[in-house]
């Protein structure tokens, strides 16, 4: 035994991680629908030690807020944090966390952003991965994150260089 069972619904003190998922403010019914397509993401994950969150922000004073909140009042949770925006609130989230020295981001995942993708003022430790449709992106769109890729690229370490930036297109 390594010490890492517990018994189900027994409280738990820390995770490996905390994955952070962002939506626009929404009404009950609807949350709980987008939670509902989520709850099969989120239990792969708790399974791999990974707290997980629904996040819901009207703006990004709001979402830095609540990401504040979490950080400084669960550090044995949110240490690690991987946050995931899509569409709108793409935007939100990248406008929290961009130059933000009180919150910690590990890891930015957007899909389809609608707007240009925010530049943080110097590189980052914080690794991007971009993905997008397979047609129909807006070239300043596209360049805003070639650009974000390239700034995340600038370390001086192998790995973090060539895999802190990365887009994908979605094939389907």
């Amino acid at each position: 035994s390594l010490g890492f069972e517990r018994r189900e619904g027994l409280p738990v003190d820390f995770s490996k991680a905390l994955f952070v998922r962002v939506i626009p403010k929404m009404s009950r019914t609807s949350y709980e629908i987008e939670f509902g397509k989520w709850e099969k993401v989120f239990a792969f994950l708790l399974n791999q030690g990974i707290a997980c969150v629904l996040l819901e922000s009207e703006d990004s004073d709001e979402l830095a807020e609540q990401l504040s909140y979490l950080q400084s009042q669960y550090p044995n949770f949110a240490k690690n944090m991987f946050c995931l925006a899509e569409g709108n609130t793409v935007g939100t989230l990248l406008n929290a966390v961009t130059d933000n020295q009180y919150i910690a981001v590990r890891c930015l995942v957007v899909i389809n952003p609608t707007d240009e993708i925010t530049q943080p003022e110097a590189s980052t430790d914080t690794w991007f991965l971009g993905i997008l449709p397979n047609r129909g992106v807006n070239p300043s769109i596209l360049s805003s994150l070639i650009n974000r890729v390239r700034l995340n690229r600038g370390s001086n370490f192998v790995y973090h260089s060539r895999l802190s930036g990365l887009i994908h297109q979605d094939s389907s």
